[in-house]
């Protein structure tokens, strides 16, 4: 018991994908059972059974990390969708900043920047 209350996150994380494989080795281990009995009695594909068992499996390898870039991703095209709404009325309300001779000077610094590719 004392074993199980000192268990790390990671450690309780690894111990869930550890039985998730073990139920799905165990469904292989039906299916083959089941795939020799249809075969035997009137070749039923097993299709459905298959890909569960497969996406099953995708799912522990591809793990955390995969959500957490889909989150991040999302999350970053939803501001720039938002930036891009917002971005005529923000302009609009800051004219007075844009056409000022400081912004103008930087703009034409940082043009100078930019290589021509040349």
């Amino acid at each position: 018991m004392d074993d199980l209350m000192s268990m790390t996150l990671k450690e309780w994380k690894c111990r869930i994908k550890g039985s998730y494989h073990s139920i799905y080795d165990s469904m292989e281990s039906n299916l083959h059972a089941a795939a020799s009995f249809a075969m035997a009695n009137n070749g039923k594909k097993l299709n459905k059974f298959i890909k569960e068992i497969k996406d099953g499996r995708e799912r522990l390898v591809n793990d955390d990390i995969e959500v957490d870039k889909k989150a991040k991703r999302h999350e970053a095209q939803k501001i720039r969708e938002l930036q891009i709404k917002q971005a005529p009325e923000f302009l609009e309300n800051n004219e007075q900043l844009i056409e000022s001779d400081f912004f103008k000077n930087w703009s034409k610094e940082k043009s100078k920047e930019v290589p021509d590719g040349n």
